[in-house]
């Protein structure tokens, strides 16, 4: 299906990034489409009102294939992959890479046909009404070969590197390397400053920068509070010291229900 058609259709509504939802005549959705970062996860529903999940793949090709009953058909992980028949036998089962050159062709209902032939190569057909759309839902590798690939020979226990080859991937997507990934905008350790940089390029909204300023100011008075019995310092195993004990009596000053500006 062309961009011309998918703006015509009635049932399919996809943004220029890719993301969108697909809907059945009857209304009920048929496929989600969410963009991320690293790649997409899509979705397929059967035409229920209390509809179940055909299939569902990640960024990485992993995910499954539903029987229109739900139970599974063909389930694809990290480590490999099996294939189930409707009694929920396993009739086959292996790891990376997949040496059975044939594709399991799963026909899920009348809309949705899912082929199947390796992590990297999973093709989902969806034809229903005005909409007759193919997604690539395998894992996009960023190379497909191995770094020695590229050589012409060795010399004296050194690659002689092809340097046209590298040269025409530079001048093809104009740099030799990926571009960076979702670490390059945000940090995964955890508290309330990476909250911060993770909602930084998000909906401007006054009340959510608020309360973000609020939980950094508790971030810092916790930092305050000591939680060693009296007379105990975080420095020295003897007798209390001046610091801690004025933090103790700040911190009973908060349960007597005093003002917490006294820790400021």
């Amino acid at each position: 299906m062309s961009d011309s058609d998918k703006s015509k259709s009635k049932l399919m509504k996809l943004l220029p990034n890719g993301d969108g939802v697909v809907h059945y005549a009857s209304g009920n959705l048929a496929v989600i489409i969410c963009k991320q970062a690293s790649g997409q996860l899509i979705t397929f529903m059967s035409d229920h009102s209390r509809s179940k999940v055909l299939a569902n793949f990640n960024h990485l090709g992993e995910g499954a294939i539903n029987f229109a009953s739900g139970k599974p058909w063909i389930v694809v992980t990290n480590d490999g992959y099996i294939v189930s028949d409707r009694k929920g036998d396993v009739v086959e089962r292996g790891k990376w890479p997949r040496t059975n050159p044939d594709p399991i062709v799963c026909s899920v209902d009348d809309s949705l046909v899912v082929t199947f032939k390796s992590k990297q190569d999973i093709s989902a057909h969806f034809s229903h009404e005005d909409v007759n759309h193919i997604w690539q839902c395998g894992e996009n590798l960023r190379r497909t070969d191995i770094y020695t690939a590229g050589a012409l020979g060795s010399r004296n226990g050194k690659l002689d590197l092809d340097v046209n080859r590298i040269r025409e991937r530079q001048q093809s997507i104009g740099n030799l390397y990926v571009s960076p990934g979702p670490r390059q905008q945000s940090t995964e350790l955890p508290g309330v400053g990476s909250l911060k940089v993770a909602l930084r390029n998000s909906i401007r909204n006054p009340q959510l920068g608020e309360a973000i300023d609020d939980l950094r100011v508790l971030d810092y008075r916790m930092t305050l509070v000591s939680t060693l019995p009296p007379g105990m310092s975080s420095t020295s195993k003897g007798g209390g010291s001046a610091g801690s004990s004025s933090s103790l009596r700040r911190t009973r000053s908060i349960g007597g229900g005093k003002s917490m500006n006294a820790m400021g």
